[in-house]
């Protein structure tokens, strides 16, 4: 399919102590209206796209905006195949069968780590049983890839802690995940834990 990307929202209202994105949006969230997406959506299909995902923060926030941006796709006859990301304790979990039935055919979830430990350094403010859930209701649902972001690397974890995270990830009905190197970035609340703590400076 010919392909795009496009952002319906920016910023994340969490406080994740590894992430910039709060640093950035000030903890704040702001999202285009459901028509305006739609009305973009409408103009990519006349041009030919066949497929786009949405780079949004976090995309599953307002759950009457997600359940807009569906029904208007489908009553519209959109028939472009999009994909998102979110966090596992969204309120949004109802709707996941709707975005499939709506083209949704990726779904990425942030789990960070199969450690509830590792979880809880990172205020990451989920549980683990919520990952399981989450990705379970999503292949439930119909969504066809359902990938999981990790990060090995994280303060205060152990060799078996990052052996417990490899072995939950391989339990996961996810189709595909990534383990990524956790990076320490200017202006989240782990980079200002480290200068007080002498391990780097400004």
């Amino acid at each position: 399919d010919r392909f795009t990307t496009m952002q319906t929202s920016r910023g994340c209202p969490f406080s994740c102590a590894f992430c910039d994105i709060p640093s950035f949006s000030q903890r704040k969230w702001r999202a285009r209206s459901a028509e305006h997406v739609l009305g973009e959506l409408r103009q990519l299909h006349r041009q030919g796209y066949g497929s786009v995902y949405f780079i949004d923060d976090h995309f599953l926030i307002q759950p009457r905006r997600i359940e807009a941006i569906c029904r208007g796709i489908l009553q519209e006859g959109i028939g472009l195949k999009w994909g998102c990301e979110g966090r596992v304790d969204s309120a949004c979990q109802d709707l996941l069968p709707l975005m499939a039935r709506a083209n949704c055919r990726t779904l990425m979830f942030g789990v960070e780590s199969g450690c509830q430990k590792t979880l809880d350094r990172l205020n990451k403010r989920q549980k683990l049983a919520e990952v399981v859930t989450a990705v379970r209701n999503a292949k439930r649902a119909g969504i066809e890839m359902v990938h999981g972001f990790f990060v090995v690397g994280c303060p205060g974890e152990t060799e078996a802690d990052m052996k417990e995270t490899f072995r939950f990830a391989s339990r996961l009905q996810v189709d595909s995940f990534a383990f990524n190197r956790l990076c320490v970035y200017r202006g989240t609340p782990l980079w200002a834990e480290y200068v007080r703590r002498g391990l780097i400076d400004d």
